[in-house]
């Protein structure tokens, strides 16, 4: 009877854009409202806090906290992203990410520049991770895999989440590059950026990660910075290939560690 009576009433409330639902299914979402609203009042005292001791030059963003609460990127990363890509804002050359996922880091890095003219470039094979090499020793299995050979293919997110992201947000998409394609074939075919002032590499394995490092070389702002995620997580590879590229640089780039709270990367700037 009740659901006889809650299709007859919808019938009519429908075309009105309304519609009865069950309580359950609204307090359900009242509580969901509820956890993003105080996360997000959370994230500010959490920021503060960043900015009073390890972060004093993290300026304040709009939207960061809700970008933050929204793609469920909660840990201290993004504001030592933020603050990093924030430094580099004057600086001439464009914003590069290379391992995209389903967009998190992409989503808070254009709001960090949108009142900018400079240019978002996102490469990502958006068909998972790639074959490990021998360099790639798994030293912690995030998914329980048991192997890394398993990691292949895993990850994988489709291109259209992430550009759904981007156009929620209101990022203009002439600024806007996606290059799909595993980075050793679109390092040699794709269209790079000439200039790039910040980029985050993310992509998980050695020699991925090594290309990326090599094609920023000669772009990168002599005040910019690379951020290189999982230096001494997941895979050895991370590490083995940034301590290789900053080797063979010849003390052209120095490698800094954040605090052990912020999370496992590495960043890469010129001294």
């Amino acid at each position: 009877m009740k659901s006889l009576l809650k299709k007859s009433v919808n019938a009519v409330l429908n075309p009105a854009g309304l519609s009865v639902v069950q309580s359950k299914v609204v307090d359900r979402s009242n509580r969901s409202l509820v956890v993003d609203r105080e996360l997000t009042h959370y994230l500010g005292e959490v920021e503060a806090m960043l900015r009073a001791t390890s972060l004093p030059q993290l300026k304040e963003k709009a939207h960061r906290h809700e970008i933050i609460v929204e793609t469920f990127n909660l840990h201290m990363k993004p504001f030592y992203l933020a603050n990093y890509l924030g430094l580099t804002l004057p600086l001439e050359g464009d914003v590069c990410e290379f391992g995209v996922s389903f967009g998190a880091s992409s989503t808070l890095m254009a709001n960090e520049i949108m009142e900018t003219k400079k240019h978002l470039w996102l490469f990502d094979s958006f068909e998972g991770l790639p074959k490990p090499t021998e360099k790639d020793v798994l030293i912690d299995d995030m998914a329980n895999l048991g192997s890394m050979e398993k990691y292949q293919g895993e990850m994988c997110q489709p291109k259209e989440r992430v550009l759904g992201l981007l156009a929620k947000w209101g990022f203009p998409t002439p600024r806007l590059h996606v290059i799909p394609g595993f980075i050793e074939k679109t390092s040699k075919t794709a269209t790079l950026p000439d200039k790039v002032s910040f980029a985050y590499v993310d992509f998980d394995f050695y020699e991925p990660i090594l290309i990326a490092l090599n094609l920023l070389e000669p772009r990168i702002h002599p005040k910019g910075y690379i951020l290189v995620d999982d230096y001494g997580f997941f895979s050895a590879g991370a590490q083995a290939a940034v301590d290789e590229f900053v080797a063979a640089q010849k003390g052209k780039f120095v490698l800094t560690l954040p605090p052990a709270h912020a999370g496992k990367f590495a960043i890469l700037s010129q001294p």
